[in-house]
């Protein structure tokens, strides 16, 4: 009982102390208020009458505010006023300068034209030259093969003469032969019956024909390879390919001198398509290769992991009600290393939503990857990343349950089955 009066009377003390202050701090604003605002008469004489008005502490109080309410908004609406002029002008500098900028690209793209154009010319005029140079050196090549036989004509379509360098030189036949011009089958057929020459090239047409098989058989190969390894991702190759930086490339096909002189002849026709049409399939096995280098077939975790949540409907484990899944969950232990699953550039790096912490990475060619509920990130949006480079640490971020990551794949602007791609990703570490 003694304890519980000290206690009550020691909080009465406190309270008492307490309305002391309160009331001594209210008397001196009080006073302080009189004293600035003491209350004011104003006499006014007129007509031998003396009249006053009178003002009191409070009336005097609320015009003082008044006035500094007023002082204070029209010093807020100057500094505006002159804040937006300000910007107006520095938006306008700013629109000049980039149109300044488009002007000296569009200048720019303008001489390259004008020199793309002059090279073109300069190019088919020396073109022009070299075929009639090689038409002068066929006519030349059939008045020797005249002399060589005597002024007779040839027996066969093809006839086979030497060069300044010993080697043999494949003629045309003549247009006044009675023979019918030969085929490349028959050539080889007559290189056996002790024509040595003819037999050697044809030996070195057969060896080229049996280049560009292989040639055309691996491309192929490797561009049906490729597109099986992007089907496995349920997206069309053709699709992906058209969505790369674009350009225009392929294999080199030099045009030389030799070149260009078969190519003046009926015979070598065969030849040049089938060049050309190699230099399609290679160009095409490449165009796919870098639509493959650019999709996300790799592994997101750098260290053993499991699938903890497949992608697609499922039962929420937040909500317990069903519910779609954009990505993949994979768990593995807290501060698991979380990579790359392609080169790329670093488009994002912060919170968004119920992701937590995210980075996303552009591939390139349309795709995107996101890494959602991590710890802690390793890269900065801009970055440059390699398959397989660590870009932060797994956590439990955002909406979730425990630690893991959730990984998507995205390609024009579509989230796809992220197991679809590591599946054909073993196939193409298997290639």
């Amino acid at each position: 009982m003694p304890a519980i009066e000290w206690n009550a009377r020691h909080w009465g003390l406190v309270v008492e102390r307490a309305e002391r202050m309160i009331t001594r701090m209210a008397s001196g604003a009080s006073a302080f208020v009189r004293r600035a605002f003491p209350e004011r008469q104003i006499y006014h004489r007129a007509e031998g009458q003396v009249h006053y008005i009178s003002f009191s502490t409070r009336a005097q109080l609320l015009a003082a505010t008044a006035s500094a309410l007023v002082m204070g908004w029209t010093a807020y609406a100057t500094a505006s006023v002159f804040l937006r002029g300000h910007l107006l002008s520095t938006q306008s500098a700013e629109a000049s300068r980039i149109k300044s900028k488009y002007e000296r690209w569009l200048a720019e793209a303008r001489a390259r034209e004008a020199s793309a154009l002059a090279l073109l010319q300069t190019r088919t005029t020396d073109f022009e030259e070299a075929a009639r140079e090689f038409e002068r050196r066929h006519e030349t090549l059939k008045e020797l093969l005249e002399h060589a036989t005597g002024g007779e004509t040839p027996g066969r379509g093809v006839q086979v003469a030497r060069n300044e360098h010993s080697d043999a030189v494949l003629m045309t036949a003549a247009i006044e032969d009675p023979e019918p011009r030969l085929s490349r089958l028959a050539i080889e057929n007559a290189s056996s019956r002790g024509r040595p020459e003819e037999g050697r090239f044809a030996r070195l047409m057969a060896e080229q024909d049996h280049m560009l098989d292989v040639a055309e058989e691996t491309a192929q190969d490797r561009v049906e390879n490729l597109r099986a390894v992007m089907r496995m991702t349920e997206l069309s190759p053709e699709q992906v390919v058209r969505e790369g930086e674009g350009g225009l490339g392929g294999p080199l096909i030099s045009l030389t001198e030799a070149d260009a002189f078969r190519a003046a002849f009926d015979l070598e026709d065969e030849f040049a398509s089938r060049v050309a049409r190699v230099a399609a399939r290679v160009a095409e096995a490449e165009n796919m290769e870098r639509a493959i280098d650019s999709a996300p077939l790799g592994a997101p975790v750098g260290d053993a992991y499991r699938w903890s949540s497949t992608y697609g409907n499922r039962m929420d484990p937040i909500t317990g009600k069903p519910a779609f899944h954009s990505g993949l969950d994979f768990g593995a232990y807290r501060l698991a290393p979380i990579v790359a699953a392609a080169p790329g550039r670093v488009s994002f790096v912060g919170w968004k939503g119920g992701y937590g912490k995210v980075v996303e990475i552009d591939h390139g060619h349309g795709f995107v990857t996101r890494y959602g509920h991590m710890h802690s990130t390793n890269v900065k949006r801009g970055d440059q990343v390699a398959i397989g480079d660590k870009v932060g640490a797994m956590g439990s971020t955002g909406r979730s349950t425990g630690a893991h990551l959730h990984y998507e794949v995205w390609f024009k602007g579509k989230h796809y089955d992220p197991s679809k791609f590591m599946k054909a990703g073993k196939y193409v570490q298997q290639g």
